[in-house]
């Protein structure tokens, strides 16, 4: 008994010891580099990439979502909107997002106030997102 406390001490001891820290260094071929330099430049240009967004309201009335718009911009003011028309419906969808884990980061936010807002994936804007 007195072996094994005596092991199960110098192990907690010598554990931390043999933690690892440090750097990580990538090293990338120069041709990567530029591939990714082309790619962000072809977005810039075309000005859209895929991505998503988050419909907050969907109605045949175009007034209601209005209101919905300047209730979203009492809460959200910094956050893009866009409302589109997809017959018969008009939809209200927020955000520019480049993953589903940013959308769903502000889903949990927007759904204090719109608890039946949900994520849709489609064409975002390159212009709003942070390289």
């Amino acid at each position: 008994m007195r072996f094994i406390c005596t092991l199960l001490l110098v192990v907690a001891g010598v554990a931390p010891c043999l933690a690892q820290q440090g750097n990580i260094k990538v090293h990338a071929d120069s041709s990567v580099k530029k591939v990714i330099a082309l790619y962000r430049a072809y977005v810039l240009l075309e000005n859209e990439t895929p991505g998503y967004r988050i419909q907050i309201a969907a109605a045949s009335n175009r007034n209601q979502l209005m209101e919905a718009k300047v209730r979203f911009l009492t809460y959200f003011p910094e956050m893009a909107n866009y409302l589109e028309y997809q017959a018969p419906q008009f939809r209200l969808r927020v955000g520019d997002f480049r993953t589903q884990t940013e959308a769903e980061l502000a889903l949990e936010d927007i759904r204090k106030i719109f608890p039946n807002a949900f994520i849709v994936m489609g064409k975002i804007r390159a212009s709003r997102i942070e390289w």
